[in-house]
């Protein structure tokens, strides 16, 4: 801390106080430095080059230094034992959070996950019979007249249109 900007000390401390607030001081004081580059124009021109946390200290990267920096190893992909912390958010048909994708993350990815009570109720078994004689006729024939419906339609479609039957057959001369 500089002179300049000392604040001077407040007149109503108790003793204890003081001397609490003059030991921070001179901790601070005795502490080394957080960052050990160079200072600022000669960061470049001392071929300076950050490549350790300390190098950064507590701050940023230094822009004048033209190499990949990593403060505080952000962004740094060689690091081991780091690619597996996160896990993408998985959201179910309905719009809400699919917990089981916790549960089912790493060595436990083939197991069955019961993360909701819908999945351990017991789903009923609906047994589908075949229709019977009747039944089969029945949907056969309506199949075949609607595809005729259909068919006819698209068949008349394609036909020329018939000029319309005239009543009076001689022309008609209009001036």
């Amino acid at each position: 801390m500089s002179r300049i900007m000392r604040i001077p000390m407040p007149k109503n401390l108790s003793e204890y106080e003081m001397e609490e607030s003059e030991e921070e001081e001179e901790e601070e004081m005795q502490q080394a430095p957080a960052c050990l580059a160079p200072a600022y124009p000669h960061r470049a021109s001392s071929r300076f080059i950050p490549r350790e946390p300390a190098d950064f200290g507590d701050g940023g990267a230094y822009p004048e230094i033209h190499v990949a920096q990593y403060p505080l190893d952000m962004g740094r992909k060689d690091k081991a034992g780091d690619s597996g912390n996160q896990l993408a958010l998985r959201v179910g048909a309905d719009g809400k959070i699919d917990y089981g994708a916790i549960a089912k993350q790493g060595k436990n990815r083939d197991m069955i996950v019961f993360s909701k009570y819908e999945d351990m109720v017991e789903k009923e078994q609906v047994d589908f019979e075949r229709p019977t004689e009747e039944e089969e006729q029945k949907n056969i024939e309506k199949t075949k007249e609607a595809l005729n419906v259909l068919l006819n339609g698209k068949v008349e479609a394609g036909r020329p249109s018939q000029a319309l039957a005239r009543p009076n057959k001689t022309p008609t001369f209009i001036k």
